[in-house]
């Protein structure tokens, strides 16, 4: 039986993570993940029931969960379902621009804020298909620093193509442009520009 340690992982990493080991296992093999929260347990039964593997669950304390799927089919056979179910491709031409006004996420708690906005990079690393543009500004441009949390992240999706534009005058005024880890810089003309092209903008 493998094993998968998610403990301290943001969703939708646990999910993520569990997925790719599950991509190349055959009928017969086992998969257990340990994760701290509920909503990972049902998200995780989600994803083995559109596989279609064996599932169980059981609470080991109010924040340590075991799930463990019993996998079904060998992997040519449940690879091109789970394309299907996974995909976002809506069909069409877009321009995907994700934009990044804030160095957290959400409104609340700061520590909070910082592990779900880096979760939520980690996470479009994995959609299908990817954004076109990542735009950051006011201090969203934190995230784009060298010492970001998600600079690796960051420095996968452009190695996949995806633009990353940082706002200069924001830069000058946190007074951060020579620690930019990532990214063009640009100004306002290149924000508008982007915005007014998007077919979808996604403020996280």
């Amino acid at each position: 039986m493998k094993t998968l340690d998610m403990i301290g992982k943001a969703c939708p990493i646990p999910v993520i993570e569990a997925k790719k080991l599950l991509l190349h296992m055959a009928a017969g093999d086992s998969l257990e993940v340990t994760v701290d929260n509920q909503a990972a347990v049902d998200n995780l039964k989600k994803l083995a029931a559109q596989r279609g593997d064996d599932v169980s669950s059981q609470t080991l304390s109010p924040k340590e969960f075991k799930v463990v799927f019993e996998v079904q089919s060998d992997p040519g056979i449940v690879e091109p379902v789970e394309e299907v179910d996974f995909s976002c491709d809506v069909g069409g031409r877009s321009h995907r621009v994700v934009v990044f006004s804030s160095d957290i996420m959400g409104v609340g708690d700061r520590a909070l804020g910082e592990t779900l906005i880096k979760g939520f990079i980690y996470a479009l690393n994995e959609v299908t298909p990817l954004p076109d543009v990542l735009l950051f500004y006011n201090s969203g441009v934190r995230l784009a620093l060298q010492d970001s949390p998600a600079l690796a992240d960051l420095k996968a999706l452009e190695e996949k193509g995806v633009d990353i534009m940082v706002c200069g005058t924001c830069l000058n005024y946190y007074e951060l442009t020579d620690q930019l880890g990532i990214g063009t810089i640009v100004n306002m003309y290149s924000i508008v520009e982007q915005l007014t092209l998007a077919t979808h903008i996604i403020n996280p």
